[in-house]
Parts: C-alpha cells; structure tokens; sequence
C-alpha cells in the first residue's frame, strides 16, 4: 500500500514548525540563580541566528512549494 503525498506534507509541516520554533524560543539565558532569562534583543542582535532563520524560511517555502507542486498542476489540469 502507497502512503498518500499528504501524510508526508503534513509531518514535513510539523518538523519545520518545530525546527522554526526552536530557533525562535533559543535565546534563553539560565542565570547563576537558575532562573530562566528569555532575551528577545539577542535573536536581533545575533546576525547568525537571524540569517540562518531567514534561510529557514526560504527553504521551508521552496519545500512547500516542491512538496504541492503536483497538486497544484493537476489542479490547472482538471480545471480546463
């Protein structure tokens, strides 16, 4: 039995929202106390992570869009 396309867009969905939440939530700081410090200016200000985030979000859309590039041909097809 074939697994259908859409079961792998879906999980292929999830691990890039993941992956991209992970990059989001990764500047946290633990202080000598052991308390947790989020700092937001760190994800600005570190040129790294923030191109690196970028490149994600290219990436993620070329793959949705290799992903669906079936579905939306077959989808000008029919509608002919």
């Amino acid at each position: 039995m074939k697994t259908p396309q859409r079961y792998f867009n879906i999980l292929g969905l999830f691990l890039m929202g993941g992956i991209f939440l992970t990059l989001v939530t990764m500047p946290v700081a633990i202080d000598k106390t052991g308390h947790l410090h989020i700092d937001r200016t760190l994800f600005l200000r570190d040129e790294k992570l923030l191109s690196f985030t970028v490149f994600f979000l290219i990436a993620f859309a070329l793959y949705f869009l290799v992903v669906n590039l079936p579905a939306f041909t077959s989808f000008t097809q029919n509608k002919k």
